[in-house]
């Protein structure tokens, strides 16, 4: 039997058995009787064992830490379309800010353009004399 639980967990590890393999062997690990052999099986996997690719990225080791710790998952990369639309609200309210401020501050000083004055009118004299002359372009006068 011990053949057996050899050959199913060296098949499991290598992620190639079937439904009904993978079935028998927790079928075996739920017998106290195997686990001597069993023991001598996952500590030799792991004395051998060694992985030709990356098994997890980044993303997925963090979420296994959190997990094991007990924090809650966040995401460690942010999309750049996130990064672009905060850019985005601070560039916009800076603009509405700095424009209302900017007519807030400047509505006293254009008050007086358009003011006449109260003090009484004072009027134009006319010439004394009519000494005017407009020459024109064929130099008629």
């Amino acid at each position: 039997m011990q053949e057996r639980l050899s050959y199913l967990f060296q098949k499991f590890f290598d992620q190639v058995s079937s439904a009904e393999e993978t079935d028998e062997l927790l079928d075996l690990v739920h017998q106290s009787i195997y686990d001597e052999e069993l023991n001598s099986l996952l500590e030799s996997a792991w004395q051998n064992f060694n992985p030709t690719e990356k098994i997890f990225n980044d993303t997925q080791k963090a979420e296994m830490l959190d997990h094991i710790l007990g924090k809650p998952v966040v995401n460690i990369r942010r999309s750049t379309s996130t990064r672009w639309f905060k850019w985005a609200a601070a560039a916009a309210i800076f603009i509405v800010l700095a424009t209302g401020g900017y007519f807030l501050f400047n509505r006293d000083s254009k008050k007086d353009l358009a003011k006449t004055s109260t003090q009484g009118e004072q009027d134009v004299k006319p010439p004394a004399t009519a000494k005017a002359m407009i020459t024109l372009s064929n130099g008629k006068k």
